[in-house]
């Protein structure tokens, strides 16, 4: 599986943008989750764009609010369901490493 995870606010034309290369690229992603912070009109912005690339492609919108002093851009980051993934060792116990798993097919 693979995802796309978008962190936006405004930029409309940039999010269709990114859409519109993500369709044309040889492999599209399974889920596109955006992270519409403080922004209501994202949902709207990123359904149609994949609409308009004629394969639509999952789209989950996770609305947050933004922060007085701006910007959540980690608390955005986190609000994708699922995210960060569980963390497994990579072997050795003196590796301080990580790997996450590969995600379910």
């Amino acid at each position: 599986m693979l995802a796309v995870l978008t962190l936006a606010h405004g930029r409309h034309d940039h999010l269709r943008a990114q859409v519109a290369g993500l369709a044309a690229g040889v492999r599209r992603p399974d889920l596109h989750v955006v992270v519409a912070m403080d922004d209501p009109a994202v949902a709207q912005v990123a359904h149609r764009a994949w609409r308009a690339a004629g394969d639509p492609v999952p789209v989950l919108v996770e609305p947050l609010a933004a922060d007085p002093l701006g910007l959540p851009l980690a608390a955005a980051r986190n609000a994708a369901p699922g995210w960060p993934p569980p963390r497994a060792p990579t072997g050795s116990s003196s590796s301080t490493s990580t790997a996450y798993p590969a995600p379910p097919r």
